[in-house]
């Protein structure tokens, strides 16, 4: 672990983590990271949660989680910013701000959208994935544990409590890392303050007329279109997996239905013989 980002959703983490793998910090540990990893990872993140909130218990050893990342971002990675910049006394850190007026604007638009304005359609399609599919089962229950009453974070409706808790993520890091290892840092910054912080170059890009080398344009992603296709992609390999597990089911009561019902008339054919 190089590089530890002090930055919760909706603060510009995705662009980061696009900027930081840019300079060769291969990988970095994002939500996106976790739902590539949906057998194990949302179980040991959800234990971690409940260690944090009720004091109680031991955090994950963060090596099982981390150990194939160079840097990390986002929640919930970001809820441990200062744990894990303890676990790894050798990273750089990274205070992601942004206004946390913005900040509650976008995830109102986002977050909220995603966890209470659903359907009644959408709500049955994650009642049939759990059903049928483990990955969903460990991916809702972790949502469950983050977006639940324990943590007031996704209560952004609530401006106070919601500012209350935003600024507190950073006075907590500020408060307990020494500030050489930290950067106050902002999208709008670029790359000059971020490459600086972390001793390397600002990646360049050759101009295909004039062939002078150029600050290569910093990555912008994840806006609010692009959170929306990236749930509809998540649902959409949900749905895929439980059907293809319930087709799955279905395929072995019929072969074994048709197992005892071929049995059944074998041996009733051979007592009517007899």
């Amino acid at each position: 672990m190089r590089v530890i980002v002090c930055g919760v959703h909706r603060t510009g983490t995705a662009s980061l983590r696009a900027a930081l793998q840019q300079l060769g910090f291969d990988d970095c540990y994002h939500m996106f990271a976790l739902h590539q990893h949906l057998d194990t990872h949302p179980q040991q993140w959800t234990r971690a949660l409940n260690v944090k909130r009720s004091g109680k218990g031991t955090l994950p050893d963060w090596d099982s989680l981390l150990a194939n990342y160079q840097a990390c971002c986002d929640l919930p990675a970001a809820l441990f910013s200062v744990e894990l910049a303890q676990a790894y006394p050798d990273a750089k850190v990274i205070l992601l701000n942004r206004h946390v007026d913005a900040w509650r604007k976008s995830a109102q638009n986002t977050i909220d959208a995603y966890v209470w304005s659903v359907s009644f359609w959408d709500r049955l399609a994650r009642l049939y994935c759990c059903a049928f599919d483990a990955q969903s089962r460990n991916w809702f229950r972790f949502a469950a544990t983050l977006f639940g009453p324990g943590f007031v974070h996704f209560q952004h409706s609530n401006e106070p409590k919601a500012t209350a808790w935003f600024k507190s993520q950073y006075q907590q890091v500020r408060d307990n890392v020494a500030a050489a290892r930290c950067l106050e840092y902002d999208i709008k910054h670029g790359w000059k303050p971020l490459c600086h912080h972390l001793g390397v170059p600002i990646p360049k890009l050759r101009h295909e007329k004039t062939g002078k080398l150029l600050d290569a344009p910093f990555p912008h992603v994840n806006d609010r279109q692009g959170f929306q296709e990236s749930m509809r992609a998540l649902h959409t390999k949900s749905l895929l997996r439980a059907t293809t597990n319930l087709l799955t089911l279905l395929g072995i009561f019929v072969v074994l239905a048709t197992g005892m019902y071929t049995s059944t008339f074998v041996w009733s054919t051979a007592m009517t013989a007899h």
